[in-house]
């Protein structure tokens, strides 16, 4: 299936157009998010904690 050129464009010019459509799912950030905060409240309390001074330590 050959396609003939439109007698506008009988020159030689390329026309291009791009179409382009961009879409956040709501529902996927809120998801994330969630994650997000409940991987921090179950194992952020565990990894961050103040180091115990060496006077402490030798009660």
């Amino acid at each position: 299936m050959t396609m003939e050129p439109a007698p506008e464009n009988i020159a030689g010019e390329v026309v291009h157009r791009h179409s382009f459509e961009h879409r956040i799912e709501w529902g996927h950030v809120a998801l994330a998010a969630a994650a997000i905060v409940i991987v921090v409240t179950l194992f952020g309390s565990d990894t961050v904690s103040a180091p115990e001074s060496d006077a402490e330590s030798h009660l």
